[in-house]
């Protein structure tokens, strides 16, 4: 993690994971070895604007059985993730904020949200 400043944050990590499963009554097994790089920024501009973005890439290799496949973390393949978060202070009662995330994991589709909001506190 390094701070920028008091308002910018960036935060970076990466990693080498390995996973042996098995089920407890058979003979199915698997092995699943998962390399990632992810990061993320934080941001806070007049005290009024603040920004998150965060990403992450993963790949898995998968050996063994097809026990758990059902798990999209499971499979072999590329694996992607990222949010964006931005919120408005429009005043001390009223704030806008926006979400955006985005998934893809492996033989599934893309999916996207997006979420708008406006609070008003009475």
């Amino acid at each position: 993690e390094k701070i920028l400043n008091p308002q910018n944050t960036i935060q970076v990590e990466g990693g080498f994971e390995t996973e042996r499963g098995k089920q407890q009554q058979q003979t199915e097994s698997y092995d699943l070895k998962h390399t990632y790089l992810s990061g993320s920024l934080r941001s806070v501009f007049m005290q009024k604007y603040r920004i998150t973005f965060s990403a992450s890439l993963g790949y898995n290799k998968r050996e063994g059985d097809s026990f758990l496949l059902f798990l999209p973390q499971k499979r072999e393949g590329l694996l992607a993730d990222a949010n964006l978060s931005a919120i408005y202070r429009i005043n001390d009662f009223s704030s806008f904020s926006l979400e955006y995330r985005f998934g893809k994991y492996p033989e599934d589709d893309a999916r996207h949200n997006l979420k708008l909001e406006f609070k008003a506190e009475l």
